[in-house]
C-alpha cells in the first residue's frame, strides 16, 4: 500500500468516526467494511467526500443493487445468456418463490 493510500484510509477512518458520532448510528466501520468493502471503495475513488455519509450510502446501495441484479438474473434469466439460464436451473420453482 502506498503512502497516499494509507493517508487516504486514515482520513476516511477519522471522518467516519466523526460521521458516526454526528449521525448517532451503532454499526462500526469494521462491520460496514466487512459487508460493503467501503475501505476498498475509498481507495478506488481516491478521495473522501465532504459528504461522507452520501459516499458510504452510495457504496451500500451499489452493493445491494448488484446483488439484486444477480438474483433477478437467476429468477428471470435472459434467454440469450447461457450462464443466466444455467444458474437459473439451480433453483426449483418453490425456491425461486422463496427468494422472491
Amino acid at each position: 500500500m502506498t503512502e497516499n493510500q494509507e493517508k487516504l484510509l486514515k482520513t476516511f477512518e477519522t471522518e467516519f468516526a466523526a460521521m458516526k458520532k454526528q449521525l448517532g448510528f451503532k454499526a462500526s466501520l469494521e462491520d460496514i467494511d466487512d459487508m460493503c468493502f467501503v475501505r476498498d471503495y475509498m481507495l478506488k475513488e481516491g478521495y473522501v467526500s465532504p459528504q461522507l455519509s452520501r459516499q458510504v450510502c452510495r457504496r451500500i446501495v451499489d452493493l445491494y443493487m448488484n446483488w439484486y441484479g444477480y438474483l433477478h438474473g437467476i429468477l428471470v434469466p435472459n434467454p440469450g445468456s447461457m450462464p443466466s439460464l444455467a444458474e437459473s436451473q439451480l433453483f426449483d420453482e418453490k425456491e425461486k418463490a422463496e427468494i422472491t
